[in-house]
């Protein structure tokens, strides 16, 4: 993607949008913020 000029977004859509505090954490250290499903992007 960035070879090609695309940059990925932040945000990480976990599937079920159902995650822990340990995933929330990892992702954090990927420099990912996690959206869950009272999660309102706009």
């Amino acid at each position: 993607m960035l070879k090609n000029g695309l940059v990925p977004s932040v945000f990480f859509r976990c599937p079920g949008l159902v995650f822990g505090r340990a995933v929330s954490e990892k992702l954090l250290s990927y420099g990912l913020i996690s959206v869950g499903s009272d999660a309102w992007l706009a």
